[in-house]
């Protein structure tokens, strides 16, 4: 069939209309956004340029995704402080303390324990020291009081604490007078019975700090070590164990720790004692 030239002008026309058309529907459909998984999703592009989803507005996946990679994290940190805990299972000076003596007395122990181990000296004369002034029953403040500064100078040669002697006699003596004075002679009582947590530990710091022969690290020691005996002070690493627990693959988040230790401060207690032997033997 002929087609008469209005007919072809026609059809030219229709061609262009519907090419047009499609044209206009395919620049609809590249300017308008992606499909988001929730109404307030933004999507962004990371450094590689490529697209994705941040910032709180993940899919169910991705949360759900989230969650069990964090439960499989803490129970693998879990295994991994309880393996430790099976081989140490010692608290911090369990064998010079006797759970039925007086608070004062324990709480003594932990000081002078602090007292002596912050120096620049072996853990091992440290903790011979330590015994010897317990012979002594230098953490009853009574004896304390009684001695003289020749007689804890002796004592302390006695534990191999030769280089310090002379000094830390005097330190003895004045925290002698500093429980008098402050505390009716009641080492407990400078423990906090009101607070806990990072509280608890500020306000030990600050006390602690009056302590002569006390500096930053004897607190350190103090706070890691009495948790076992003062739960509110949990959960506490001396800065040392810290850095210990990260080489050993545990964590630096002690919240972390704490949570799969069940909140056990006992247990944190044993820890820092797991911690302190492992650094020890390397």
């Amino acid at each position: 069939m002929v087609q008469t030239r209005s007919q072809s002008r026609e059809k030219g026309k229709a061609t262009v209309t519907v090419a047009a058309q499609k044209a206009q529907d395919q620049a609809a459909r590249n300017a308008r956004p992606p499909s988001k998984p929730t109404s307030h999703t933004q999507l962004k592009k990371n450094h590689h340029g490529n697209q994705k989803y941040e910032n709180g507005d993940e899919t169910d996946s991705d949360v759900k995704s989230a969650a069990s990679n964090k439960a499989n994290d803490g129970q693998g940190l879990q295994q991994r402080l309880h393996h430790i805990l099976d081989m140490h299972k010692k608290t911090p000076l369990q064998q010079l303390i006797d759970e039925k003596w007086p608070a004062s007395k324990i709480v003594m122990i932990h000081i002078l324990n602090a007292l002596l181990s912050s120096t620049r000296i072996s853990h091992h004369i440290a903790s011979a020291t330590l015994e010897c002034l317990v012979d002594e029953d230098y953490h009853d403040l009574k004896a304390l009081h009684e001695s003289s500064w020749q007689q804890r100078t002796e004592i302390l040669t006695k534990g191999g604490y030769t280089h310090y002697r002379e000094k830390t006699a005097t330190y003895l003596g004045d925290l002698a007078d500093l429980m008098r004075q402050k505390y009716d002679d009641d080492a407990s009582t400078i423990l906090s019975a009101t607070e806990h947590g990072a509280a608890l530990r500020g306000i030990l710091t600050h006390r602690l700090k009056e302590i002569k022969g006390l500096g930053p690290v004897g607190c350190d020691i103090f706070l890691a070590t009495v948790q076992g005996f003062c739960p509110g002070v949990a959960p506490y690493l001396d800065r040392r164990n810290l850095d210990m627990a990260e080489k050993m693959g545990l964590t630096d988040d002690l919240d972390a720790m704490f949570e799969a230790l069940r909140s056990s401060a006992m247990d944190m207690a044993r820890l820092q004692e797991a911690l302190t032997s492992e650094r020890l033997d390397r």
